[in-house]
C-alpha cells in the first residue's frame, strides 16, 4: 500500500511550534509537505491577496513559506 500524501497549512505561520510537531506526528503516516504563510496571519482570514504576485520560499525540503493571506 503506498503511503498517503499529507499536506499541512496553518494561519499561525511557517515557524509555529505547534506546526511542527503536527508535522512530525505526521510524518510517520505518510509523505508530508507544509504550506504556510511566512508570518502570522491569525485574525486575518477574511483577507485575500490580489493583484500582486504571491512570493513562495522554500525554507527546507516538503517545507514552504508564502507571503499571502490565507
Amino acid at each position: 500500500m503506498t503511503p498517503p500524501s499529507i499536506l499541512i497549512t496553518n494561519d499561525d505561520g511557517i515557524d509555529a511550534p505547534g506546526l511542527r510537531a503536527l508535522a512530525a506526528a505526521m510524518a510517520r503516516l505518510g509523505s508530508v509537505q507544509v504550506v504556510a504563510p511566512d508570518r502570522d496571519q491569525s485574525g486575518v482570514s477574511r483577507m485575500i491577496s490580489l493583484g500582486r504576485p504571491l512570493r513562495v520560499t522554500a525554507r527546507r525540503p516538503g517545507w514552504w513559506a508564502v507571503d499571502g493571506t490565507p
